[in-house]
């Protein structure tokens, strides 16, 4: 997110008199489908499956796509919902309701 729309928001939201909350979204990653390629892992210790491995339909932390899945999975939610990107800030979105 650009620092100009996040001073922004904080200028509206003082003159406007609104309220703002912050969301921590307790694993975030894991919510988000793998897309763009095959990941695989090996199995964890106690699994006596010698010679497999397991391919990750979700992404975890770690991975150097997760932060693009994860936006991906929520901007597709947030389109569902009504919201609509914004094109000078495509982290930005916007809902009428």
């Amino acid at each position: 997110v650009s620092w100009t729309t996040v001073r922004l928001l904080y200028i509206m939201t003082v003159k406007l008199g609104l309220t703002t909350k912050q969301v921590d979204y307790t694993n975030a990653f894991v919510q988000a489908d793998i897309h763009d390629e095959d990941v695989y892992v090996c199995m964890p210790r106690g699994f006596t499956l010698d010679g497999k491995v397991l391919k990750l339909r979700k992404s975890l932390y770690g991975l150097r796509e997760s932060p693009k899945n994860f936006f991906d999975h929520l901007k597709s939610k947030l389109v569902e919902n009504d919201f609509e990107q914004s094109s000078e800030d495509p982290c930005l979105f916007k809902s009428e309701n």
